[in-house]
């Protein structure tokens, strides 16, 4: 027969059970609650964004980025194959990576060579140096830098809601710089600042 002392034990350790088995649910409750109101937030982030898009014209939807970039994309290619044979010399930070014979040869390799150069500087001369081209070179150049800054100067992100977020401060940034800068991008010396940065691009890019 179980003495007084096992009795009190067997019914603390039921009591524990209980209240684990209560503690757990509860949890796995407010897991799944928590589960979909980062969910509803998601979505809420994002049909923010297409609204503040559909009401601005200085945002470009997914599908106007993808063909921008598609017709840059064949435009380096088309590039990098007339070119191929006219590379005198290459920069320093390939040459590692290319054939000895390659700049003599001047075939499939050097196509490939000249993409990844005409993509490279792409990106810091113009994706990095340019905030807009509708605007004074100065002033892009120096919004660039802050956008470079927010984008840089955040902690180590583990999880992807914190990816999110930090993505979401920057598009927000984006938008309200863009939208301040509403005249300055009407204005009538906006066509005369994307003349100057193109001739610029393409004389330092030749």
């Amino acid at each position: 027969q179980p003495s007084d002392r096992d009795s009190d034990l067997d019914k603390q350790f039921k009591e524990l059970s209980n209240k684990y088995k209560h503690v757990k649910r509860l949890y796995f409750e407010g897991k799944t609650q928590i589960d979909m109101l980062n969910g509803r937030v998601e979505q809420l982030q994002n049909a923010v964004a297409n609204q503040r898009m559909s009401q601005s014209r200085t945002a470009w939807d997914d599908n106007e980025y993808s063909t921008r970039f598609n017709r840059l994309n064949g435009a380096i290619n088309n590039l990098s194959f007339n070119i191929r044979k006219d590379w005198r010399s290459l920069p320093l930070w390939i040459n590692g990576f290319v054939s000895s014979d390659a700049l003599k040869t001047g075939k499939q390799e050097m196509t490939a060579i000249g993409r990844a150069v005409v993509s490279r500087w792409l990106v810091e001369e113009v994706f990095n140096k340019c905030f807009h081209p509708a605007l004074d070179t100065q002033l892009s150049s120096q919004l660039k830098e802050i956008e470079l800054s927010i984008r840089e100067n955040s902690y180590t992100m583990h999880h992807q809601e914190e990816v999110d977020a930090h993505t979401t401060k920057v598009v927000n940034w984006r938008m309200a710089t863009l939208d301040g800068l509403q005249k300055r991008l009407n204005s009538n010396a906006a066509a005369d600042n994307r003349g100057m940065l193109i001739g610029k691009v393409t004389k330092n890019l030749t």
